[in-house]
């Protein structure tokens, strides 16, 4: 009998973490209606569930019943459980809809503070700089294209406007073919030419993507097609699991420098020896250098595997992962590598 209780709690815990997932992928592709339909529905069943209650607080909140989200999003903090940074941090967007911006500004400093996820302290680090820059945004210029709402420091320091607006738009189509992502809304660009000022403001050195909130601060001169590749690869696959070296090599990939990323690279390395397993998870590889070999080695995988073979790869970026996706990955590896030295590293090296 306890065997047969235990199951059925089993298939119930499985059944609702399906239905989480569902309503979570319904989120990310703006179908708000359908959220809160399949959402309202799970609550009444079980209003101690905190996942269904942070998924409804931000879809009221994207809705702008910021009073209807309100309650939601505090039942969440009240809560011993994770989530609470991104609860606090659409508590300060319904804040901002309330025009109630200290109470804006506490959550999202604290959701800062909290440092839960990555993804939720830029989320709140860009959305405080927004209201503590206000007096500042509020002097520049804002245009809309096909793809973007771009904005504008200084227009001028930009020497032809137009073709810059042109160019972006067409990277992104360019880029898109790959990922074939349907965004929500346009993406919030931010063209600085005050990179100090910047600085200042967002607590960081720009540029950057904050993909989950579709947003980019970039200087005039940057690469056009990298930080939309983020933003392009985060809302088409929500990885599982990011590694910085696929991260930054998949946007290094479609920056459209016409060069050849692998010579480009190998030019980059200077004869240094490497391991591209060691690479993997390295948080502490000189920046030019891993992302020059991080977007060579997606060329090479885009050469010898398949466009499925990448996706799958993006969507879950592991090294298990890759060692399943691809056949004989540690012949591919030490291929790879024997374009860079003439005496690759053996497959288990910590170099």
């Amino acid at each position: 009998m306890r065997k047969l209780l235990y199951l059925l709690m089993l298939f119930s815990n499985l059944v609702q973490s399906q239905t989480t997932v569902e309503m979570i992928q319904l989120f990310n592709k703006g179908k708000y209606s359908k959220v809160i339909k399949q959402a309202s529905s799970a609550w009444q069943k079980d209003t101690t569930n905190i996942e269904t209650s942070l998924l409804l607080g931000r879809t009221y909140t994207e809705l702008k019943k910021f009073n209807i989200a309100i309650p939601y999003l505090n039942k969440v903090l009240h809560a011993n459980s994770m989530g609470w940074a991104w609860a606090e941090i659409y508590l300060g967007k319904c804040y901002i809809g309330l025009n109630q911006k200290e109470d804006a500004i506490k959550y999202f400093e604290s959701a800062i503070r909290r440092n839960e996820t990555k993804n939720s302290r830029q989320s709140a680090t860009v959305l405080l700089a927004k209201i503590k820059g206000e007096n500042n945004f509020k002097k520049w210029e804002t245009i809309k294209c096909r793809h973007f709402k771009f904005h504008f420091q200084n227009k001028s320091v930009i020497a032809d406007f137009k073709t810059f607006i042109e160019n972006h738009d067409k990277a992104f189509d360019s880029i898109n073919k790959f990922f074939k992502c349907r965004l929500v809304r346009k993406i919030n660009y931010y063209i600085w030419n005050d990179r100090d000022l910047a600085e200042i403001v967002l607590g960081k050195s720009i540029g950057f993507a904050v993909s989950s909130t579709l947003t980019i601060h970039s200087g005039n001169n940057q690469s056009v097609g990298h930080e939309m590749t983020h933003v392009l690869n985060f809302r088409a696959f929500f990885p599982s699991y990011s590694s910085r070296f696929i991260n930054e090599g998949i946007a290094v990939y479609f920056d459209l420098d016409p060069r050849d990323k692998i010579a480009k690279a190998i030019k980059r390395n200077h004869g240094e020896h490497f391991s591209i397993y060691s690479m993997w998870d390295d948080k502490k590889m000189e920046e030019g250098r891993l992302y020059a070999i991080g977007g060579a080695f997606i060329q090479f995988l885009m050469q010898k595997g398949t466009p499925k073979q990448m996706k799958q790869l993006l969507s879950n970026q592991t090294l298990d992962n890759a060692m399943k996706i691809y056949p004989h990955f540690g012949t591919l590896t030490t291929e790879f590598e024997s374009l860079f030295f003439t005496k690759p590293l053996p497959l288990n090296s910590n170099l």
